[in-house]
């Protein structure tokens, strides 16, 4: 019997005995469909997360002091206004601005009465908001005499402006700020798109950040002229380390401490690959979870295969008996068995992408982000062709006994 006559025998064998193969698939459909769903959202996070890095801008370099264990920071030590005008005549920096933070506790009366959302003020200056490219959806960014006159301004997400006055568009209002050691009122100029970020600020009662002017933030600390960071755009994403060194030492021969460690930059791109080694971490610990499901499925697959075997005693008889070889036999048993699995591959994939959609609409609902789960070629590939590999493993054990019965007791067997 050639190969092709092998198949089909394997077919005809799963055709007439529907139920039995239906059953036998349904280990291998819920394994399946576990790896795809979790790969398929987690795909989907990836491309969310990736697009926020990006919209953030990975080619952005940001500066602080050294807080490290045994880095002394004295106050000629801190980061001045002076550096980020220094840092821009570098060649290697496309823009550069400075911010300073200050923290407000319950300091917004929000709609709810009994609740007062604490502020993050982030001032910065005009060009620091170009860096950072918040995606504006009603009013201006801060204007250079925002920040000379310091002109008591705002630009608030929009989370934040639909939780404190029920709507987005709030231009042109006046945000109160409450609080025990401060109190002031600032014009809203400007709102900017929810994020994944400010969603999730917002459903843990974080504190909202909003942008003011720099000389506002440095004028009720009253550390004029200081920062707490500086923001760079660079020329060259793929030199990032080396120009954020290069940016250290002219910091450094500014503020008179050469080779003291005082300062220290971070790269949007490393959170990118920090963020996508969390992702892909634990989807390996899910897929792996999911894969315990597809052994079982496997196992079963096996069961069934033997008692096929059983089954069909008097038919492996006959066909030896006719001069099928013990490899002819073997054969139609593993192609069964992988037939079994990879249809049962198929149909997982399937019913995986749904399910990911599934929870990607679940997702969307208790977090307002929109996920869509991804399913590459490579992986459709990889997960059909394993799923055939399950098949012979399983299948390898029933095949070589049904290759091993004696064809005149197979014969005698009822």
């Amino acid at each position: 019997m050639n190969i092709l006559e092998n198949i089909k025998s394997a077919i005809s064998g799963i055709v007439g005995n529907k139920m039995r193969a239906s059953l036998t698939m349904f280990g291998i459909i819920i394994g399946i469909s576990s790896v795809m769903m979790i790969t398929s959202v987690g795909e989907g996070f990836r491309s969310t997360i990736t697009g926020e890095f990006e919209s953030m801008g990975l080619d952005r370099l940001t500066f602080q002091t050294n807080n490290a264990e045994g880095i002394t920071i004295y106050s000629h030590d801190m980061l001045m206004y002076s550096d980020v005008e220094l840092i821009r005549q570098y060649d290697e920096v496309i823009s550069a601005g400075g911010g300073l933070n200050i923290f407000v506790s319950s300091a917004v009366q929000t709609l709810d009465p009994n609740f007062m959302r604490s502020l993050s003020m982030n001032g910065v200056d005009a060009e620091y908001l170009q860096i950072d490219e918040p995606d504006l959806i009603y009013g201006r960014i801060f204007a250079p005499q925002d920040i000379y006159y310091q002109n008591p301004v705002v630009i608030i997400d929009e989370d934040f402006a639909i939780q404190t006055f029920g709507r987005a568009n709030v231009i042109g209002e006046t945000l109160y700020i409450d609080s025990l050691n401060l109190s002031m009122s600032l014009q809203i100029i400007g709102v900017t798109a929810s994020t994944m970020q400010t969603q999730m600020m917002m459903m843990f009662e974080m504190a909202a950040q909003v942008h003011v002017p720099l000389s506002i933030t440095q004028n009720i600390r009253g550390m004029d002229g200081h920062v707490s960071r500086i923001v760079v755009r660079a020329t060259d994403v793929d030199r990032l380390s080396e120009i954020g060194a290069n940016i250290i030492r002219i910091i450094e021969h500014n503020r008179d401490n050469v080779g003291e460690d005082k300062y220290r930059f971070s790269a949007v791109a490393d959170g990118l690959d920090e963020a996508n080694m969390v992702i892909n971490l634990f989807t390996a610990f899910l897929s792996i979870v999911a894969g315990i499901s597809l052994l079982v499925g496997g196992i079963g697959v096996m069961n069934i295969m033997l008692v096929s075997v059983t089954e069909r005693t008097r038919e492996i008889g006959i066909r030896k008996s006719l001069g099928a070889t013990d490899f002819n036999i073997r054969f139609q048993f593993l192609v069964e068995a992988m037939i079994l699995t990879a249809i049962g591959g198929i149909l997982g994939i399937g019913l995986g992408y749904v399910g990911g959609l599934g929870i990607a609409f679940v997702i969307e609902l208790a977090m307002q982000q929109s996920i869509t789960p991804a399913i590459g070629i490579p992986t459709i590939a990889l997960v059909v062709g394993f799923s055939a590999l399950v098949g012979i493993v399983f299948g390898v054990y029933p095949a070589s006994k049904a290759a091993k019965l004696d064809p005149i007791e197979a014969l005698r067997f009822e």
